[in-house]
C-alpha cells in the first residue's frame, strides 16, 4: 500500500468516526428531565386595553404562598406565581432563548421544555442555555381580582 493511499483510508476512518459521534449527540435529547417538572396550571383571563383581569378564585393553583398559574387570554400567556399574599409577580410564558412556551415548573423554577432553561418566579435566569431574563409585568390585587398590565 502506498503512503497516499494508506492517507486517504486513514482519512476516512477518521471522519467517519467523528460523524458517529455526532450523529449520537444530535439523537440526545435537549429538553430537561420532565420527571421533576410539573405542568403549569392553565387559568382563563380576560383582556382589555393592555391589561389581563383574573378573578384569583378562579385560579386554585394561586390560592397557596408558592402556587403558579399560567393566565391564558386570546393569543397571550403570562406566568404568575403568589409569592406572598399581595405579591404576585408575572413573567412572559416566553422563553428568551429560543422562544418555546414554559409551560412547567419544578420546585420554585420555572421550567422550559425545549432546552431547560430555568427562571425564578421573577423571571431571573437560574440556568441556561437561556442568557435573558423572563420580560416581567406589573401586577395588583384587590380584593380577589388580579390585574396585570401589559
Amino acid at each position: 500500500m502506498e503512503r497516499r493511499e494508506f492517507c486517504v483510508h486513514a482519512c476516512r476512518v477518521v471522519s467517519l468516526a467523528a460523524a458517529g459521534t455526532l450523529i449520537d449527540a444530535c439523537s440526545s435529547p435537549t429538553g430537561p428531565d420532565s420527571s421533576n417538572t410539573s405542568a403549569i396550571p392553565r387559568v382563563t383571563g380576560s383582556l382589555s386595553s393592555g391589561v389581563i383581569t383574573v378573578q384569583l378564585s378562579s385560579a386554585p393553583s394561586l390560592a397557596s404562598i408558592g402556587g403558579v398559574a399560567m393566565i391564558v387570554t386570546s393569543g397571550l400567556s403570562v406566568l404568575v406565581s403568589k409569592v406572598s399574599d399581595t405579591s404576585y409577580p408575572a413573567v412572559t410564558s416566553i422563553c428568551t432563548h429560543e422562544g418555546c412556551t414554559i409551560d412547567g415548573f419544578s420546585g420554585q423554577l420555572y421550567v422550559c421544555p425545549c432546552h431547560g432553561s430555568e427562571f425564578t418566579f421573577t423571571g431571573a435566569v437560574s440556568r441556561g442555555p437561556a442568557s435573558h431574563p423572563l420580560p416581567t409585568f406589573t401586577s395588583q390585587v384587590n380584593g380577589d381580582t388580579l390585574t396585570i398590565r401589559m
